[in-house]
């Protein structure tokens, strides 16, 4: 997934949305394209997540932004 900076979306992991601030690699020798990013909450708070528990929001269907509770004010560009 190629994600930049300002990219909308939703943690799987922590179950809410969120906005892309810096991708890297994350140099696992056994796994070495690993993706992290670096991620701010709603709440301000700033966090690193693995990009295989990041969707983007542009990706998601009508159906997965209902199943969520993404709301209607994240999904405007």
């Amino acid at each position: 997934m190629d994600t930049m900076f300002g990219t909308k979306v939703y943690d799987t992991n922590k179950k809410q949305v969120a906005v892309v601030i810096k991708t890297y690699k994350l140099g696992y020798v056994d796994s070495p394209d690993a993706m992290g990013a670096h991620i701010i909450a709603p709440d301000g708070t700033r966090y690193p997540q693995n990009m295989d528990y990041l969707i983007p929001i542009s990706e998601l269907t009508d159906e997965e932004i209902q199943k969520y509770y993404i709301p209607q004010g994240f999904l405007i560009d």
